[in-house]
C-alpha cells in the first residue's frame, strides 16, 4: 500500500490526536479549563471542516466521473446499435449472400458436403435467432454506461463464436484438396463474402479500440477478433 495516501483516520491518528494532546497540555497549563474548552471547540471545528471538504471533493469527483460515463454511453451506444444491426447481413435467412446459403446451395457434391460439415451443426436459423433477439434487447435498452459495457461483451462473444465456428473453418482451415476442387466462380463468390465480413470486423474492432481508450476503466474491454484470408 502506498504511504503517500492517507485516510481521514490516518490523519486523525498521526496528526490531530498528538497535536490535540500536546496543545491541550500547553493550554491547560497557561489558561486553565477555559482555554482547553476554546481549543477543543476550535480543533473540533477544524476537523469537521476537513471531513466535510474531503467528502465534498469525493462527491464532486464521483459526479464528474458519472458525467464522463454518461457522455461515453451517449456517444458510443448508437454506434454499437448500428454495428449490431449490420451483423444481421451475415445471418439473414432471407438472403442468398450469407455463407450458409452459398455453401448449402451453390456447390455440387461432394464439395458441398465437405463445406457443410465445416460450418458446424448450428444452422443459419439459430445464428439468426441469436442475433435477432439480442438486437431487440439492445434496441429497447436505455443507452446507459452499464448496459453499453454488458452489451459489448456479450456481442463480442457472439461475433467471435460465429467467426470461429463458421468463417474460420471455411477460409482458414479448408483442406488443400477441397480448396483445389473449387472453380474460379465458386472461389470468387466465397471471397466476396470474406471481403465483406473482413471489412465489418475491421469497423467493429476500430470501434472497440476507440471505446477502450475513452476511459481508463475500459482498457480491459475486448477489442480484437482474428480475421481469415481469402481462398
Amino acid at each position: 500500500m502506498s504511504t503517500s495516501q492517507h485516510s481521514v483516520y490516518d490523519y486523525a491518528k498521526d496528526f490531530w490526536v498528538p497535536t490535540t494532546l500536546g496543545l491541550g497540555t500547553i493550554v491547560s497549563a497557561l489558561w486553565g479549563k477555559v482555554g482547553v474548552l476554546v481549543l477543543g471547540l476550535a480543533l473540533a471545528t477544524t476537523v469537521a471542516l476537513v471531513v466535510v471538504w474531503i467528502r465534498m471533493r469525493k462527491r464532486a469527483r464521483t459526479e464528474v466521473h458519472s458525467r464522463e460515463q454518461q457522455h461515453v454511453a451517449a456517444l458510443y451506444y448508437p454506434r454499437f446499435r448500428k454495428l449490431v444491426g449490420q451483423f444481421g447481413d451475415f445471418v439473414d435467412t432471407r438472403t442468398s449472400d450469407t455463407l450458409h446459403y452459398m455453401v448449402t446451395n451453390d456447390f455440387p457434391l461432394p464439395t458441398r458436403d465437405d463445406l457443410c460439415k465445416r460450418l458446424g451443426t448450428a444452422p443459419l436459423g439459430l445464428w439468426n435467432q441469436f442475433w435477432f433477439f439480442f438486437k431487440q434487447r439492445i434496441d429497447r435498452t436505455a443507452p446507459t454506461f452499464t448496459e453499453l459495457l454488458a452489451g459489448i461483451q456479450e456481442f463480442h462473444h457472439l461475433l467471435g463464436e460465429y467467426n470461429n465456428l463458421c468463417v474460420a473453418p471455411i477460409f482458414s482451415h479448408l483442406p488443400n484438396d477441397t480448396r483445389a476442387s473449387l472453380t474460379e466462380q465458386q472461389r470468387s463468390k466465397l471471397n466476396g463474402f470474406q471481403q465483406r465480413f473482413t471489412i465489418y470486423l475491421r469497423d467493429y474492432m476500430e470501434f472497440a479500440k476507440e471505446l477502450s481508450s475513452a476511459l481508463p476503466e475500459l482498457d480491459h474491454m475486448p477489442r480484437y477478433l482474428p480475421h481469415s484470408n481469402p481462398l
